[in-house]
């Protein structure tokens, strides 16, 4: 069930946005925002950040900071 109110959910943010904004900025913002989701998702329910060493999970939060310095970038760049 959730995952189906996920799904609808973000098909229905996907349509809001591609009304206000071209598809060329929309369709990366949305892949990196489920990259994001899905990577802190797996994290809480599989439990992997249990078992990373320190430096693999620096490298796992620097992931998180590179993608959102990019979207942050992206949006400067449109004028969000």
């Amino acid at each position: 069930g959730g995952a189906i109110m996920a799904a609808a959910g973000g098909v229905i943010v996907l349509n809001f946005g591609l009304k206000k904004y071209d598809a060329l900025f929309i369709a990366p913002m949305y892949q990196a925002f489920l990259v994001i989701y899905g990577s802190i998702s797996g994290a809480v329910f599989y439990q992997e950040l249990s078992s990373l060493a320190f430096g693999e999970l620096m490298m796992f939060s620097f992931s998180f900071v590179v993608m959102i310095m990019g979207i942050c970038c992206c949006m400067w760049r449109e004028g969000v």
